[in-house]
């Protein structure tokens, strides 16, 4: 897979695939939040700390953070309905970052939101894949088309498995 944007490091293990040439320096960018971080509950010790890694990327030391990521822990606070909050958090979000696993492709939150932003994107443009473990592999399948491996497709939630349509 080609990887647009590396970021692994000793304290946060985790890989990031973009969609396509987008990259968190685009300049066409105007939303509330920088990317919206899709992840399972059992991974969420995980994209805590992604979530606080990206905040602290090209950040001088004791200077306001400059790149926000919506995380679902620790941006909704009680009230309102989940449902509608996620739905405008997504709206207001440059990005959708979707932290892999096989937790993750069974949770239905995480589905839900992948479905929520191709419904409403169309596109997988600005769609990054943090991959918390194991490899993704893009492939000429069985039935002759290009696509996610098998293996692949255990972290990927549903609603990602045919949306690219070539290898991100």
């Amino acid at each position: 897979v080609g990887r647009l944007g590396l970021l692994r490091t000793r304290r946060l293990p985790v890989t990031v695939v973009s969609g396509t040439d987008a990259t968190w320096a685009d300049d066409d960018v105007s939303a509330e939040h920088r990317a919206f971080l899709s992840h399972s509950h059992a991974d969420a010790r995980l994209a805590k700390a992604l979530e606080e890694g990206l905040e602290q990327l090209a950040k001088p030391r004791r200077t306001p953070k400059i790149f926000d990521v919506f995380l679902d822990a620790a941006d909704l606070a009680g009230g309102g309905e989940l449902p509608d909050r996620l739905e405008a958090a997504l709206a207001n979000s440059d990005f959708l970052l979707v932290l892999l696993s096989p937790s993750a492709a069974s949770s239905d939150w995480v589905i839900e939101e992948a479905r929520i932003w191709l419904d409403t994107r169309r596109s997988t443009h600005r769609i990054m894949l943090a991959l918390a473990e194991g490899d993704l592999v893009w492939e000429r399948r069985a039935d002759g088309a290009d696509g996610w491996s098998e293996e692949s497709l255990s972290f990927l939630p549903s609603p990602l498995h045919d949306a690219f349509p070539a290898e991100p």
